[in-house]
Order: C-alpha cells, then structure tokens, then sequence
C-alpha cells in the first residue's frame, strides 16, 4: 500500500513598492483541498483527491468549484473499487468526471445568470452589478499505484520520479492560448484572439490538430480571449469587454453564453506508479510558475523538482522553518518537514532571486501543494 505525505503552502498576492507590499485583494483567490488531514479526502476504497483552482475577478468560483467537485469526486469514488489499470474502469471514471466538471460548470453559469437577471430586473445600481469571475481548476486522484491528473486552465501539476536525480515523468498542459486543440475549439466555435499590446484583434486561419499535429500555435502566445457583443450577451446583461489569457476555463459566464466559445473539458491522464519507487506531486497555480526564471515549461518542471530535493537533503525540522507570510499545513511532520519547507521556500517568491525573477512590481497569489509518495 502507498503512502502518502503532503504539504501545502499560500502566499496572497501582492504589489511590492519600496520595498513594502500591498495585497491584491482582500482575500486569496487561490483555494485548494484538503487543507488539512482532518479534512475529507480519502474515498471509502483508499483513493485521496487533492483538488486546487486559481480564481480570477473573485473567490467565488474557485471556492464553489473547488468544494463541489471535490464532494462530488468522492461519492463517485465511494460508489466502487476503481482499478485504474483496466482500459474500461479508465474510461468510465474519465467519463463521470469529465461530466462533473460539465454539469458543475452548468451549475455555476446558471447561478451568475441569475444574479445578473435579478440585477437588471431590480434595477440596481451600476456599483452593485454582479462579477463575472471563473477560475482555474485541477484535480489529483492518488491510489493503488495510479494518479489520474483532471485538469482545466494553467495551474499545472508536474510528478517526478526519484532515480539518479528527480526525474520528471508527467506534467499536465498549460491552457494557454498558444493550445493547440484549445485554440482550434475557439476559433471554430467564433471566438477572436486580441493582441492585448495593439488592442486589435489577430487575423488567423487555424488548422485542424487532427491533421495538424499538437505543434502550438505560437502566433497566439500572448494574445487574450475577445468575444465579440451579440443578443445573448445582451439578454444576460454581463459586459463584453472582458478578456482571458487562457483557453480553457471554469466559469466566466462571458464566454459560456451559448453559443460558448469556452468549453469546461478537462484534460484527463492516467500516471502509473512503478512499485519500489518514490514519487514527488507538485500541484501549484500560476503564481508560482509564472515567478520562476526559466522561460521554457520543461526547464521550469525540472528546476521545481530539483528545487525540492535540494530541501529534502537538508533535512530541515519544524523548528527551522522560517517566519513567512503563508499559511501551511502537512499530513506528517515528523520526518517529512521538508515538504513543508519547500512549499514555504516556493510560494516566497522573493527569498530566492537565483531561483525566480528578481524585482517585480506585481506578484500573484500562489499556492503549492507538495506530495511524496512511496510505493513499496
């Protein structure tokens, strides 16, 4: 039987001026489960879920979508013993879930619908008009030698594997508008790529990946989500004038008025875990990928899992750990502080200018998730 240790940390974003920081907002737009080991989420059969999402525009819809298809995750592994290692129990999982993120999606939509309706029916205030937000979101199922990584946007999980060195063995893909069947799925459902630097849109004739292979489209790198004002927007009274950087998103009513331009459909992979061996986790959002100073995703999942093993040689105790601004909580402190270490040393991003880019204004809110996982 595996076994599992983890830590996480946060960090809430801030503007650094003279050497002070002023948050971002109010409260963290980051959330993730479980925050602790008393939380729930061990399935009946001994599968663990850890679920993140990275918000934007508000807390609100990382926090609903985090605690809805966390529960709803769990009473679908509670309901059997899943074995991931048969063709047919993965695609019967991939299905129910993907229908999860789907029907939570609908769920969320509906409810922003309603509120922008209300807002327009009771004639309020323009200060008082509803926030269209959405946010990232990434699920981790843990158990029986597998991990099913579920994910949608760009907070990223990469899983490396200790040989010689830690070696990286899966990371998921970045929701990015330079994806390549992401982009495609936009461009024919209507949506418009925006340079964000000209504020005018691109003209592109996108190939099927089908035919065109996974390549991305790096003509989109850096261009933002524009979707042009018709009747249904209007019926709904959300502004138009929204953009995203990301290709794949949960929430942000904008782009989901039908006919979407968004689709909720998360990536689903299947990691298996070589018995005898010992495996890192590294769940995070972008505040921490962004930060770091390697520009390539290669080098950046690399660098993560040899920042780590780095800490785990120091083998550093609780009375160690430095004074930071992070909440953070694990599953084992006695022998395993050095996960809760690196995931301090990686949400401060200003503690380390070798490791992450030095000086900036803005630094976004970040959370990591770190799990050690052995397979006897």
């Amino acid at each position: 039987m595996q076994q599992i240790h983890w830590a996480v940390s946060q960090q809430t974003g801030y503007k650094a001026v003279d050497g002070k920081r002023f948050p971002l907002h109010d409260r963290i737009e980051d959330v993730h489960y479980p925050v602790n080991e008393a939380d729930h989420f061990t399935s009946q059969y001994g599968h663990q879920v850890f679920v993140m999402a990275d918000g934007h525009a508000g807390s609100m819809a990382p926090n609903f979508f985090v605690s809805k298809v966390n529960a709803e995750v769990l009473k679908i592994l509670d309901e059997k013993d899943y074995d991931f290692g048969l063709p047919e129990m993965q695609q019967e999982i991939a299905d129910r879930i993907t229908q999860v993120f789907k029907l939570a999606d609908a769920e969320y939509t509906a409810i922003k619908v309603n509120e922008y309706q209300t807002w327009i029916a009771n004639k309020c205030p323009s200060h008082q008009k509803p926030v269209d937000d959405g946010c990232t979101l990434m699920v981790n199922i843990v158990g029986h030698g597998w991990i099913m990584n579920c994910n949608v946007g760009d907070s990223r999980t990469v899983i490396g594997c200790q040989r010689n060195l830690w070696e990286p063995v899966f990371a998921s893909a970045d929701h990015n508008m330079a994806h390549a069947q992401k982009a495609y799925d936009i461009y024919v459902r209507g949506g418009k790529f925006l340079n964000p630097f000209t504020t005018t849109l691109v003209a592109v004739q996108l190939e099927d990946p089908a035919t065109r292979g996974d390549e991305p489209f790096h003509e989109l790198a850096h261009t933002r989500l524009y979707r042009p004002l018709n009747d249904a927007i209007k019926t709904v009274g959300c502004s138009h004038r929204r953009t995203l950087n990301l290709s794949g998103t949960m929430g942000d009513l904008l782009f989901k008025i039908e006919p979407a331009v968004l689709v909720p459909t998360p990536d689903i992979t299947f990691i298996r875990l070589e018995q005898g061996s010992q495996y890192c986790m590294v769940m995070a959002t972008d505040g921490l990928w962004d930060h770091l100073n390697a520009p390539h995703v290669e080098v950046q999942n690399c660098q993560v899992l040899e920042y780590i093993a780095r800490v785990k040689e120091l083998d550093v105790y609780v009375d160690d750990l430095p004074s930071l601004e992070e909440t953070s909580s694990t599953c084992s402190l006695n022998n395993k502080a050095w996960l809760q270490q690196s995931c301090a040393k990686l949400c401060d991003r200003e503690g380390d200018p070798s490791f992450f880019t030095p000086n900036l204004p803005r630094y976004d809110d970040c959370t990591v998730l770190v799990a050690y996982i052995e397979c006897p």
